[in-house]
């Protein structure tokens, strides 16, 4: 099995109608044994206020705005664990994933 690191961070929106929501899939993989969870919400909203001077007004008040909820789960997965996340992430609707880190490339 290859050593990855994965980190999810899900932005929740409104829900969709069709495939995951992001809700099941957090569930989903913060039940995997090994999984390290994390909820970043609030972390999140301060680095938004701590980088307000970067952005411009109109661009802060819609981070604000639509910027409800960041979670992380950190595991690592085999291939067919992989293909099923991928899989799984494709089929979310009206969600972004912001971050993917994969630092450890051992066999």
């Amino acid at each position: 099995m290859k050593n990855i690191i994965l980190s999810l961070i899900v932005l929740l929106s409104a829900g969709s109608a069709y495939g995951q929501t992001a809700e099941k899939l957090m569930e989903k993989y913060k039940a995997l044994e090994g999984a390290q969870y994390e909820n970043t919400t609030e972390e999140s909203r301060k680095s938004i206020e701590e980088n307000k001077a970067g952005l411009s007004q109109k661009d802060y008040v819609y981070a604000l705005k639509h910027f409800k909820k960041s979670e992380q789960v950190q595991l690592t997965l085999d291939d067919d664990q992989k293909e099923q996340l991928e899989k799984d992430l494709q089929s979310l609707r009206s969600y972004e994933m912001l971050f993917v880190l994969n630092d450890n490339k051992e066999p």
